[in-house]
């Protein structure tokens, strides 16, 4: 939405204003706050409003990029009473220090904390503050700190003898800090040590409590990630299910499909609808499956699930049998799902009639007389959930439950019913920029009797309306209620109207000094008339962050006045220099002078740069030319303003990756610098590596003080590998250089480069049947179950085709299959040992079980692990899994993956990348045979009888519309006499040999490609 006139003239006149006093008025409000904080006799009081205080003086600090503002958040941060939360805040503010480049000031800022640590007594917190320091550490790639505290954490939990769950929440806090921080094999051990606990457990409320703290890791850890959201929750079910008799397994499950359904997309729900239902039917509360099934349907309809509208309502009548159950309360919340329900999914008129009628029963039951006028509003409020779930256009539901307000609600309750609906109206008229629906609301608005709700809708109404370019009917609102804020009765109340009210005044009004006495009033009504340490609490921590808020706006529109000052300036510059006179530009120099004072030095160093060099060359110009008039300065004379920047993309890396004798990986990055300026102190380092995996050899940070334009440093890392499997993603580096033109450090991620070492450092061992039987009964069963979208015979033949390819280091134990009454049964087992020195070789054996229906597109593979070496266990399973599911394309320039409808027992195929047409040499009668690829070529297509047959099923089953379809897969230039030929073919006036070969003549032979993918 554009800027209105006020604000526009609001930016134009800023800067004439002295702001510095409103910097400092806000400042002095902080500080009051502060001053109220440390007077508070409460200590968890005292310490939230402190520790507030900081946070807020950071983040202006860091919004504002203001170092002394940083620094007297770290002075603040020395009056927090509680230890805990004192040096959370204060890595908090090494951690901005870090970003800002303050190396020196973050590491000393953590050098004592870690001493001032080991004043928290508490197992949990002190680890949790430990692991806040120990990931600092890491990030400024101080290794050797950050393992010492590490290691200082796990001594600590393993000596501890107290609780058990105090001892669980450390481990797990050390296990989500490891996750994060994608340190896995580290990570694994953690969890199993957990897991061990858990399982010598005996009393059922260790076991409970134990259980529920992990699950609650698992939900906070899904919620964090980005890629693992489901493989946590997932993980998380699996957990609780070998639980069953856990009395609060309804609760887990609850927490856990709450989460599911908020973090998955529609494309996972719909997939596993079976398989969530199947949860859902698990559980036996009826209180929580009804909660559950409600969230379930919320998210269908959210997601636009395709799910049988029968099924729906058997499923909401379903929901009756629980309601009798249940107390009052719990009886209204349950009645008002289902209604929501059948609103959503059967009939919207039908949510209103039955609303009635639950009103009506509410008012006439006995059952209900405690607390009934918070069960009828409980009830006449559901209206705005169900209008913000179902988001119609009109208001028509909203202005219904006004209707139900007037006739229903309770006196003390009806006010604010009301003001929750109506607010929920402005908010909607303003979302369709419907005037008429605000004016309508506002009517409604001055029938509220009471004041402390009225001012809140009319409050909405009037930032709604100057949304929408309605500024003197807002103005009016504004007004009238900065007259009547001082009669709201309710001290918490007034003080909320209070920082509502400041707000609307300092940023849509433009009136700084008020809106921050009204802040002030607010302090002082908190003061004096707030009872109860909680309450004052709040009220504090609300007033600093609208104040703090206040202190942002103004910082950006200062920003942005400057920037529209130096944008006109520049402008005008611009004019001058094109009359191209020596009087033009002696004008332009004292422009671009003046336009030198609206940069933000810290910000557009970039814009000073090009603009101090614009000057000092128009200077020279003058000076050394004669004294003519026509100067003729052109344009083109001049590096553009681009041309002064060093982007990341100008610093340039290649990476590469090399195994090379039996254990050593050689990373090398080289960087080159093509910007047109020197970059210093070039950095590259080690950011994370798997050290469960690799162990490294060198320095894990190389530097060079500057490099110039067009020079390049190659920064070499060599590593040992641990492990008989290398993950595929082990290494993360990123190099860092100081922009010398922005001043200030400048960092760049680099693409994780492919590690894997597939099956390198496994050594084949041959063992008898009775050895591996006695391996698999020394080492604990992994086990791990998918489906391969290929017929049997295929994937049986593609395991093959790994086990006899030279880089397979498996030795083969047995191999056999049977073939009965239309199923498929083989089972492949292969032991190997590690590539270490004899006291080191692990022992690793592999069974794999391939099973399916003779004639389907669909295999079942189960892979058995017996594992002396368990950390490679994830690893193996990706490895093999990719072995095994994944057909790569057989031209060697290509390699592409192909698609699953492209593989297949006599069916032809083509590369959706390269085009290559193939055929694949399956043997039904000779399963044990590995399998080849035939490339064809287009002009021998004609002898092929598999592709013959194929192309003629092809053709036969198209229609127009295929042929459009198909058309669009060939190139421009070839499309239209493709288009021509295959409708004749798909008419019948030519044979598909006809097909070919005209289509070979005629140079479209990519249309043979484009039915095959079609």
């Amino acid at each position: 939405m554009e800027k209105s006139t006020s604000q526009r003239a609001f930016l134009q006149e800023f800067l004439k204003v002295e702001i510095k006093n409103d910097f400092t008025r806000i400042t002095a409000l902080l500080d009051d706050i502060l001053t109220l904080g440390l007077k508070m006799d409460d200590i968890a009081s005292k310490t939230d409003v402190v520790g507030n205080i900081v946070r807020l003086y950071a983040g202006l600090g860091e919004r504002t990029r203001n170092q002394a503002l940083i620094e007297k958040a770290l002075d603040i941060s020395t009056k927090i009473p509680y230890d805990f939360r004192r040096i959370r805040e204060q890595v908090n503010i090494a951690s901005l220090f870090r970003k800002r480049g303050k190396k020196v000031q973050a590491i000393n800022l953590l050098w004592r904390l870690q001493d001032e640590v080991k004043n928290i007594k508490n197992l949990e917190l002190n680890s949790v503050a430990n692991l806040a320091i120990a990931g600092e550490f890491y990030m400024l790639n101080e290794l050797d700190d950050y393992h010492m505290i590490m290691e200082r954490v796990l001594s600590a939990i393993e000596d501890y003898q107290g609780s058990i769950l105090l001892r669980i929440n450390a481990s797990l806090s050390v296990y989500g800090f490891l996750v994060e921080h994608n340190l896995t094999g580290e990570a694994f051990k953690i969890f199993n040590s957990i897991k061990d606990i858990l399982s010598a457990q005996s009393d059922a409320t260790n076991i409970g409590e134990i259980l529920r703290a992990i699950v609650a890791t698992f939900i906070s850890l899904s919620n964090k990630s980005s890629n693992s959201q489901v493989d946590f929750l997932l993980e998380a079910l699996d957990l609780a299910k070998e639980y069953p008799t856990f009395y609060e397994l309804d609760i887990i499950y609850r927490d856990i499909l709450k989460q599911l359904f908020i973090t998955k997309d529609r494309d996972w729900i719909e997939e596993n609808l079976e398989f969530l239902i199947n949860i859902i039917d698990q559980v036996d509360n009826d209180r929580i499956k009804l909660e559950i099934i409600y969230k379930f349907l919320l998210k269908a309809h959210d997601e636009k699930l395709d799910i049988d509208p029968e099924y729906l309502e058997q499923l909401i009548q379903s929901l009756e049998t629980m309601k009798e159950r249940l107390s009052p309360s719990r009886y209204i919340s349950f009645q008002l799902m289902k209604l929501q329900l059948i609103g959503i999914f059967v009939n919207q008129e039908k949510y209103f009639t039955e609303i009635e009628l639950l009103i009506s029963e509410v008012l006439k039951s006995s059952k209900f007389r405690r607390n009934l006028p918070e069960k009828v509003a409980t009830i006449l409020t559901n209206p705005v959930e169900f209008f913000t779930i179902t988001q119609p256009d009109s208001t028509e539901m909203l202005e219904r439950a006004l209707q139900l307000t007037k006739h229903y609600a309770l006196l003390e309750k009806k006010s604010e019913i009301l003001k929750k609906i109506l607010i929920t109206m402005a908010k909607h008229g303003l979302k369709m920029q419907d005037v008429e629906v605000l004016e309508k609301s506002l009517d409604y608005a001055k029938k509220i009797s009471n004041l402390d709700d009225r001012f809140f809708v009319l409050h909405e109404i009037a930032n709604a309306l100057h949304e929408l370019k309605r500024t003197l009917l807002s103005k009016d609102i504004l007004s009238g209620l900065l007259d009547e804020i001082g009669n709201i009765k309710a001290p918490k109340q007034r003080v909320k109207a209070k920082i509502a009210l400041a707000h609307t005044i300092a940023t849509r009004e433009h009136d700084i000094v008020k809106g921050l006495e009204l802040i002030r009033e607010g302090i002082q009504d908190t003061k004096l008339y707030i009872v109860g340490n909680a309450h004052k609490t709040v009220a504090l921590d609300e007033l600093a962050i609208e104040a703090s808020n206040i202190f942002g706006w103004i910082h950006e529109t200062e920003e942005a006045a400057r920037r529209q000052k130096y944008t006109t300036l520049i402008s005008e510059a611009k004019k001058q220099l094109d009359l191209e006179t020596r009087e033009g530009i002696i004008k332009a120099v004292s422009i671009y002078n003046e336009a030198l004072s609206f940069i933000d030095k810290n910000v557009d160093k970039y814009e000073q740069v090009w603009l101090e060099d614009r000057i000092e060359k128009l200077k020279r110009y003058l000076e050394t030319s004669d004294d003519a008039e026509e100067i003729g300065l052109k344009e083109d004379d001049w590096l553009k303003k681009e041309d002064y920047r060093i982007r990341k993309s100008d610093i340039t890396t290649k990476q590469s990756i090399e195994w090379r004798k039996k254990r050593e990986l050689e990373y090398i990055i080289k960087i080159i610098n093509n910007s047109r300026f020197q970059v210093n102190e070039l950095t590259c380092r080690m950011k994370k590596y798997a050290r469960d995996f690799l162990e490294m050899e060198n320095e894990d940070v190389q530097k060079k003080d500057v490099l110039n334009p067009g020079e390049s440093l190659s920064c070499e890392f060599l590593f040992i590998a641990r492990r008989d499997i290398v993950p595929n993603n082990a290494i993360e580096a990123e190099i860092n250089f100081y922009d010398p033109i922005k001043n200030r450090p400048v960092s760049k991620d680099l693409e994780t480069p492919a590690t894997n070492a597939k099956f390198r450092f496994f050594v084949p061992k041959k063992v008898s049947s009775g050895k591996f039987d006695k391996i698999k009964n020394k080492f604990e069963k992994k086990s791990h179950e998918f489906q391969v979208p290929y017929n049997v015979y295929l994937t049986w033949q593609k395991l093959n085709t790994l086990i006899k390819s030279p880089s397979f280091t498996f030795k083969v134990i047995q191999k056999e299959y049977n073939e009965i009454a239309n199923q498929f049964f083989g089972v492949t087992r292969f032991h190997a040992e590690s590539r270490w020195n004899r006291s080191r070789r692990h022992s690793t054996a592999i069974q794999v079980i391939i099973s399916g229906d003779i004639g389907e597109r669909e295999t079942n593979v189960k892979m058995e692990f017996f594992l002396q070496d368990p950390i490679i266990l994830y690893n193996l399973i990706n490895l093999l899994e990719e072995e095994i599911k994944v057909w790569k394309c057989p031209n060697p320039d290509c390699n592409a993956p192909l698609d699953k409808t492209q593989i297949g027992i006599d069916i032809p195929g083509t590369c959706k990348f390269c085009s290559t047409i193939f055929l694949l040499d399956v043997n039904t009668k000779k399963p044990d045979r590995p399998l080849s690829f035939e490339i064809l070529d287009t002009r021998d297509l004609e002898s092929k009888d598999q592709f013959m047959n194929y192309l003629k099923t092809r053709v036969k089953g198209m229609d127009d519309s295929t042929l459009d379809a198909t058309a669009l897969l060939v190139p421009e230039e070839m499309r239209e006499p493709a288009k021509q030929l295959l409708k004749r073919a798909i008419n019948g006036e030519i044979k598909p040999k006809e097909l070919v070969r005209e289509a070979i003549t005629n140079h479209v032979e990519k249309l043979l490609q484009a039915i095959l993918l079609q």
